[in-house]
């Protein structure tokens, strides 16, 4: 087996965040709070189901099909739902716990100040009203990210967390035409 590099997980993961970037303008056209809070889940939920589905049905998302990498389990084997969800089910906790947070300073935020007059309004109010334990949930987000990916360099298969609760590694795709590895 030859494992991908981190240049091509990088580039997957960039490739896959592009597919939602159409998403991100709907958090600036809506102006209600269960506008805003309807559009996180969705997304949220959206790219969740993505990761897992691709993974479990095809082995890979669109991103690590361009860059010719496949997720399979440790022994050689295609992954399966279970491998998927395993493999995504920190970021989707993550995911929860700051979804909580933004509905939290949502309902908050005076009914007076919706809509916003502006972007700035906008992030000064998200930043005033927001619950106490967001920050620290952000660092705890950033931290997990960032241990994750120097996980990657302490091991020969290039693994990292996420792989290793899910008993999975990514490997280069010797034929890219080619559905199993």
């Amino acid at each position: 087996m030859m494992y991908a590099t981190i240049w091509q997980r990088i580039a997957a993961f960039i490739i896959d965040t592009l597919v939602f970037l159409p998403l991100l303008p709907l958090m600036f056209v809506v102006h209600s709070r269960a506008g805003l809070l309807s559009v996180s889940v969705v997304s949220a939920l959206a790219y969740f189901a993505y990761q897992v589905g691709l993974h479990a049905l095809y082995g890979q998302t669109l991103g690590k099909r361009v860059m010719r990498i496949r997720v399979i389990r440790i022994d050689g084997v295609k992954i399966g739902w279970r491998d998927a969800f395993l493999r995504s089910s920190v970021k989707l906790g993550i995911q929860v716990v700051s979804s909580i947070g933004f509905a939290m300073m949502l309902f908050a935020i005076p009914a007076s100040t919706f809509p916003f007059a502006s972007i700035d309004d906008r992030v000064e109010n998200y930043k005033r009203f927001g619950p106490e334990w967001r920050t620290l949930w952000d660092y705890v987000s950033y931290g997990w990210e960032i241990i994750n990916a120097l996980t990657f360099f302490t091991n020969a298969q290039g693994r990292v967390l996420h792989d290793m609760i899910a008993g999975t590694v990514v490997v280069k795709v010797i034929d890219p035409g080619a559905t199993e590895q």
